[in-house]
């Protein structure tokens, strides 16, 4: 379970209750909307013109998810919707994928309510549920239906199209499972490319208005919800064994090859958790260059993609062990696998010491290994940081840090300055050593993501 549906957990007695008092106060509710029973008008709303340009399509799939129906336009999803179950708001350029990669536009915000199951103890119809959401978000939504399910309800607004990046989805993502917390709805349905269920007969209509994203992302401040989050940032720092991490769903799906989207950035990121767990390139490279490559390159990928080369695999690992990069993306994991990750792996090294460990930063580690071989020698300020491709500032700034502790320097100015530094270290057993932590902090920090 995710932090934001736990978070969800602890709200929704307190969201419940205030709606219960809110729908019970007023009335004004049972004029709101019109009863609709066209699907044309339905689906019409839903993908507008999205649909009429060539290679654009959405799906309808069948009650037990083992059959899909493409639709390239608004006339096939009409005539074939009562054969199916659920429907997709987006848009897909590719006719076998409903997968992120393949998104073109996102079309809606939709929120799914299961007044039966979560445990709140409300009994709202669409009108009731039409008011909440106007008074939590600001807006009416443009329709609310029911599904086949007692006590199921979807809503909906309508907004601009957003075009499916991966950056457009982390921060529709974030939008929307927020406002899913607010007013009490299913965190789990907000993903980019849910399924939705069609209407069972017709549907209330209450507004015509298409908004932005912009004009919920508010959200994203929503002081009690950042609360929230960060007692569960604060909760505790733990320290995971390899054994744990590999063992997550996630990260198997991830070394399975149990995904058909987004295959490079997977290589990519299964080099990144091998650098993040302190193993060698060649292990990364011994990986990704023998069952998994045969595995992503078994036809499961369409074939305008091409086999996965063998080049690849060098290139990756190389960018992913270049150190630029702390560990990999907890937010590409959930988004090739479709699996939530809900920690941050990184990799930080400790020096260590009789009494403990003592971090360090980078150019500190840099400055030390040189040492092992250096020690004792006098070298011009220019070479040795050309060397260890580090700015002079940063150098001499480090290298006071270290000052006493680890060794102990002179130095001389002028065209040829430079520095004779000796270690201090007596012991030959000194090294850097890899420390694996794990932190347990929310689901997405969107901070810098706010506008895709």
């Amino acid at each position: 379970m995710g932090y934001l549906e736990e978070i969800k957990k602890e709200w929704i007695h307190k969201v419940a209750k205030k709606q219960i008092s809110d729908v019970e106060d007023e009335y004004k509710q049972y004029l709101l909307g019109e009863y609709c029973e066209d699907p044309d008008e339905f689906f019409s709303s839903v993908y507008r013109t999205f649909l009429d340009e060539d290679k654009r399509r959405s799906f309808l799939v069948n009650n037990d998810f083992s059959k899909q129906f493409k639709c390239e336009h608004v006339d096939k999803i009409l005539e074939k919707q009562r054969r199916f179950r659920f429907f997709t708001p987006s848009i897909f350029w590719h006719h076998k994928d409903r997968t992120k990669e393949e998104l073109i536009w996102i079309t809606q915000i939709t929120l799914d309510f299961d007044l039966m199951k979560d445990g709140s103890n409300r009994e709202f119809n669409p009108q009731d549920l039409a008011y909440i959401l106007d008074r939590e978000f600001g807006y009416l939504p443009n329709v609310v239906w029911s599904s086949r399910t007692n006590g199921n309800y979807q809503a909906s607004y309508l907004i601009k199209p957003m075009t499916g990046t991966a950056r457009s989805i982390y921060y529709y993502e974030s939008v929307v499972k927020r406002m899913a917390i607010l007013i009490g709805a299913d965190v789990a349905a907000t993903s980019a490319v849910n399924l939705y269920s069609i209407p069972k007969s017709g549907f209330w209509k209450f507004s015509e208005e298409i908004h932005s994203i912009e004009d919920f992302d508010w959200v994203l401040e929503e002081e009690d919800i950042e609360k929230s989050l960060e007692k569960k940032r604060s909760e505790k720092v733990v320290s995971f064994t390899e054994k744990q991490i590999m063992k997550h769903e996630s990260i198997q799906a991830l070394l399975n090859a149990e995904f058909v989207q987004w295959r490079n950035n997977a290589a990519f990121t299964i080099a990144l958790l091998y650098y993040a767990l302190g193993k060698s390139k060649k292990e990364a490279y011994d990986f990704l260059n023998g069952p998994w490559f045969d595995l992503v390159n078994d036809g499961r990928f369409p074939s305008r993609r091409g086999k996965f080369r063998r080049k690849e695999v060098k290139t990756t690992v190389e960018s992913a062990y270049s150190g630029r990069y702390h560990g990999p993306s907890r937010e590409w994991i959930y988004l090739i696998t479709g699996i939530e990750f809900p920690y941050n792996l990184y990799k930080s090294s400790y020096i260590k010491k009789e009494d403990g460990y003592q971090s360090a930063n980078e150019i500190q580690l840099k400055i030390l290994k040189w040492l092992e071989s250096n020690s004792g020698k006098w070298v011009k300020r220019k070479a040795i940081c050309a060397s260890l491709n580090i700015p002079e500032k940063s150098f001499r700034r480090n290298l006071d840090e270290l000052h006493g502790r680890k060794l102990d320097y002179e130095s001389k100015t002028g065209a040829n300055g430079g520095y004779f530094i000796r270690d201090l270290r007596s012991n030959k057993d000194f090294g850097v050593e890899v420390d694996t932590s794990v932190s347990l902090d929310g689901i997405i920090d969107y901070s810098n993501i706010k506008r895709a």
